[in-house]
C-alpha cells in the first residue's frame, strides 16, 4: 500500500471513529486529529461539510463557518491554491453571519486574512 493511500485510509478511519452519533446533525469533523493524517483533500472535504452545515443550520452557522474557514486555511497551507475559492466563500459566510448580528467579535479574528 502506498504511503499516501495508507495516510488517507488512516484519516478516513480516524474520522469515522471520532464522530459521535448525533441525530439530525451533520457529521463534520470537529475533533483534532494527528497533523500527519491531514492532507489537502481531507481538509477541503471537512471544510465543505462545515460550509454546507452552516447554510443548513442557522442556529449553528457561526461555529460551522468558523470550522470551515479553519479547514480551508489548512488546505491552503498544505497545497497552495487548492482552497482559495472555498476560503473566500467561508469568509463571505462569516461576513454574512456578522451582518446578521450573530457575532460582534468575529471581524477582528478573520479580517486579517
Amino acid at each position: 500500500m502506498s504511503p499516501i493511500l495508507s495516510v488517507s485510509l488512516a484519516a478516513a478511519i480516524a474520522v469515522s471513529v471520532v464522530f459521535p452519533v448525533q441525530a439530525a446533525q451533520p457529521h463534520c469533523l470537529t475533533t483534532e486529529i494527528e497533523p500527519e493524517l491531514i492532507n489537502s483533500s481531507l481538509a477541503l472535504s471537512v471544510g465543505q461539510c462545515h460550509l454546507e452545515a452552516a447554510a443548513a443550520d442557522p442556529a449553528q452557522a457561526l461555529i460551522h463557518a468558523q470550522y470551515a474557514y479553519s479547514w480551508f486555511v489548512q488546505a491552503e497551507q498544505l497545497e497552495a491554491g487548492s482552497a482559495a475559492s472555498k476560503l473566500m466563500r467561508a469568509h463571505q459566510t462569516l461576513d454574512e453571519i456578522e451582518h446578521q448580528g450573530r457575532t460582534p467579535a468575529l471581524t477582528a479574528q478573520v479580517s486579517g486574512h
